[in-house]
């Protein structure tokens, strides 16, 4: 009998969160500038988010895995069908104050407190980066987790949960700014 389980495609995430302080006059104006982006072009968001980054001083950076959940997978079956229900993609980034693991049942954060859309999205092959950004008003405070939603909107736990991780302690104050980066990559 054949093993099917290795045919299986699995969908591997990573979630990379940097934590910047603003010091100059120069790191206040692109942070402002990426803050404002949406759908942004790959190329004009990275030549922005360089611009930035070598105005603004890199304080923390954290590496997650995350657990794509049954919804997510599911609405990318969908996809393969040819169903549209829930069109556009992933688009709303969330973090929360909840702490208990992620299981693949997860249909929203344990505790959203903030939501944001993306800043830009891209494809090389079979990997896809989505990238937000978090101003200096922005989603300050400690998040615990965060997940991405896709068909969200601007309202808490709307949209359909793709992922979901716990960030050991995302800290951000008035004074920084936040680059959350989800990178998912679908492998046989």
């Amino acid at each position: 009998m054949q093993n099917y389980l290795s045919d299986i495609a699995k969908v591997k995430g990573t979630a990379t969160a940097c934590i910047y302080e603003l010091e100059s006059d120069e790191a206040v104006y692109w942070g402002n500038l990426l803050g404002s982006m949406h759908n942004a072009s790959p190329r004009a968001y990275y030549e922005a988010s360089e611009a930035f980054k070598k105005s603004a001083r890199l304080v923390r950076t954290h590496h997650v895995h995350n657990l794509v959940v049954t919804t997510g997978l599911a609405t990318l079956a969908a996809y393969i069908a040819g169903e549209t229900t829930y069109s556009g993609g992933i688009n709303y980034g969330a973090l929360g104050s909840g702490s208990t693991a992620p299981v693949a049942g997860n249909t929203q954060l344990g505790t959203e407190t903030f939501r944001k859309l993306y800043a830009t999205r891209s494809r090389v092959g079979a990997v896809t980066t989505i990238e937000y950004f978090y101003n200096t008003s922005q989603a300050n405070g400690t998040h615990n987790e965060f997940g991405c939603f896709i068909a969200g909107t601007g309202t808490a736990n709307s949209g359909q949960l793709y992922n979901r991780l716990l960030t050991g302690g995302w800290t951000k104050t008035g004074t920084q700014t936040m680059t959350v980066s989800i990178q998912q990559n679908i492998t046989i």
